[in-house]
């Protein structure tokens, strides 16, 4: 006399737990890099909006705007700045509605951020023809420079944006 079987072997119920478990890693890597990419695509949203800023700024006065305190970041020309004074003077200035920060899984820079935290866009005035912007990007260690005849920044932003 046959036995009719129910339910499933072991084999089985450890067949569809390890599918359902390679389906839930391959979709959470897919999510983690849709998330970098967009935080990147946010950056690149407000850098556009900064150099628009910048570009009307210097529309209305006939110069870019130049830093007028010095940071800190070591190896730098004292008209580097990290500290957000140029947004804040274009925003007070109302060239900018709100100054951009970083979300907070931001990468840091190598540079000194006032106050800590995460890496804000770096500006450096060139010349009354030259501007770089500086962003740090996802992954850490990827940044990237942009402006008006930009400049590397030796050690850390070598490489032009491609934004």
């Amino acid at each position: 006399m046959k036995h009719k079987r129910f339910g499933f072997t072991i084999v089985e119920l450890i067949v569809v737990i390890v599918v359902i478990a390679i389906l839930v890693s391959i979709t959470s890597l897919a999510y983690r890099e849709t998330q970098k990419n967009a935080r990147n695509e946010a950056r690149k949203t407000d850098v556009a909006v900064l150099m628009g800023a910048i570009e009307e700024y210097r529309a209305d006065k006939g110069d870019y705007p130049k830093n007028t305190i010095t940071c800190d970041a070591p190896g730098t020309s004292t008209t580097q700045c990290w500290r957000n004074e140029i947004w804040t003077m274009l925003k007070d200035q109302g060239y900018l509605r709100e100054i951009p920060r970083p979300d907070a899984s931001a990468p840091t820079p190598a540079y000194n951020i006032a106050g800590g935290g995460k890496a804000n866009y770096g500006y450096i005035y060139g010349s009354p023809a030259q501007y770089s912007i500086y962003v740090s990007l996802e992954p850490a260690n990827t940044s990237c420079y942009t402006g008006k005849n930009p400049q590397p920044l030796s050690g850390v932003f070598t490489s032009a944006c491609s934004f």
